[in-house]
């Protein structure tokens, strides 16, 4: 009932996935130059790998304990599914 009396009041905000640069950034670390990658590499392979497993959704990407950003990107994978391309 309630659902019914909200819909058609929310206010859309677009919110953009992170680039690699930009989850680089948020772990902190800052990929200037190719010196700067070949310093770290093995680094930023891992957090390659973690962005590849996890996108760069910005809310998941700092979450922690890991449980729950598997969680919420479990929720964010359903509602892609079945609110989005499912219908379609």
């Amino acid at each position: 009932e309630f659902i019914s009396l909200l819909s058609g009041r929310t206010l859309p905000i677009e919110v953009h996935p992170f680039s690699f640069r930009e989850f680089v950034r948020a772990h902190g670390l800052e990929l200037e130059d190719s010196m700067v990658v070949l310093q770290n590499r093995q680094r930023v392979r891992a957090m390659f790998d973690g962005y590849l497993r996890g996108g760069g959704f910005p809310e998941t990407v700092l979450l922690e304990p890991a449980h729950l950003r598997n969680e919420l990107l479990t929720m964010y994978a359903k509602s892609i599914l079945y609110q989005d391309i499912a219908p379609r």
